[in-house]
């Protein structure tokens, strides 16, 4: 066990054994040191790819553990990190399209690209990922579309 080996380690530093043969009886962890070294910038970066909604809940929850240390270090950064990343809504260039139609006046489902607006052999839409991420922004602006 651990203890015995470092008494094992001591006797033999005592009768004059050198520090590096003598640890060889000791084991890997007590040379194992891991030291972490980030800036913010690339710190908040990760963080935001990794407590995405789309991130697998394994890679989430370390990824909120390491964002309570960098709120903890820069509380400022991390206030404006939660405001503008986190909870921020960013739109790609077709979603920034269907939102100036939408704010327009124009209904919800002409504003939307055709080929988001598929449908199956019995009516009812078809699964889109862009599309549906739209609709969860909007709602986010309660603007609340509607698609029949």
């Amino acid at each position: 066990n651990e203890k015995e080996a470092m008494d094992l380690y001591k006797k033999l530093r005592n009768i004059g054994t050198p520090a590096h043969a003598a640890k060889r009886h000791l084991p890997v962890n007590r040379f194992i040191t891991w030291q972490f070294k980030a800036d913010l910038h690339n710190s908040l970066h990760y963080l935001g790819l990794r407590m995405d909604s789309h991130a697998q809940l394994e890679i989430r929850e370390p990824s909120e553990a390491i964002a309570r240390c960098v709120k903890a270090v820069a509380p400022w950064s991390y206030d404006a990190f939660e405001r503008y990343r986190l909870n921020g809504i960013s739109f790609s260039s077709d979603e920034a399209e269907v939102l100036k139609q939408i704010l327009a006046g124009h209904p919800v489902e002409s504003a939307i690209p055709e080929r988001w607006l598929r449908r199956s052999e019995d009516g009812n839409l078809r699964p889109h990922r862009e599309r549906d991420e739209l609709i969860t922004k909007l709602k986010k602006l309660d603007l609340n579309p509607e698609i029949k």
